[in-house]
């Protein structure tokens, strides 16, 4: 199993997404079911990279149960066959697609799903829609189809959101992609349940120090978990 989590631009918790979902999976003790996470750091800046060596030297911060290994290259399969997650969960934290779209879809090509942060409104999706993602998307299927590969799972996970109950702009958002009329530019994509909520603990996070393990605990990574077996994204 492998998950891409990408996004249009930078600033988008990509970062915070994996390692709190890495977390979240090692930690997730089942009677006949435990996951190994391997990560793989694809964002140019290799900022959990820098987490994983910090986490490593420093008792302040939680420990990294799982790997990080630097993936910047486009040259993805590469990466793969170097260091494979056969019987793991891989995790890349994917360049982001407005400077790095080459990068982006050499993942995609490989990746079983693909978690795509966005802030919930109605001007990211359009800022989207111009990159153009659907195309971008269709290049991968195609790439895919052509390697006996089925189509990408697509996911949607909005971040930055306000703590505040039934929020207009997540509604709003939701309606948007789910919408019909909408389908030629959001079609398979599914908005997931859980969102990234403005957390004060995550936002203070450096360039090099790791989250906290009290961040972590409260980065709600547990209940998308339960959410992507729920979908049989993890099985």
């Amino acid at each position: 199993m492998l998950i891409a989590v990408i996004s249009n631009r930078n600033k988008t918790g990509k970062t915070t997404v994996v390692s709190c979902l890495g977390h979240a999976l090692a930690n997730r003790k089942l009677p006949n079911k435990t996951y190994e996470p391997l990560a793989y750091d694809g964002d140019f800046s290799s900022q959990l990279r820098k987490w994983f060596k910090a986490a490593k030297t420093d008792e302040d911060f939680s420990e990294f149960p799982f790997d990080v290994r630097l993936a910047a290259t486009t040259q993805f399969e590469d990466i793969l066959e170097e260091h494979p997650h056969e019987g793991k969960v891989g995790l890349v934290d994917t360049a982001h697609l407005e400077d790095s779209r080459g990068y982006a879809e050499a993942v995609m090509e490989h990746a079983d799903a693909v978690i795509l942060m966005t802030e919930p409104n109605l001007n990211e999706l359009e800022r989207l829609e111009a990159l153009p993602l659907a195309d971008a998307m269709a290049k991968v299927d195609a790439n895919r189809a052509a390697a006996g590969r089925p189509p990408i799972r697509r996911l949607v996970m909005f971040f930055r959101v306000p703590t505040s109950a039934n929020a207009q702009d997540v509604k709003t958002t939701r309606e948007y992609i789910t919408d019909a009329a909408n389908a030629e530019e959001w079609g398979g994509w599914h908005v997931l349940t859980t969102k990234m909520t403005e957390n004060r603990k995550l936002a203070r996070l450096s360039e090099t120090n790791p989250p906290s393990l009290d961040a972590m605990k409260s980065s709600g990574m547990d209940q998308l978990v339960t959410e992507l077996e729920n979908l049989g994204v993890l099985v």
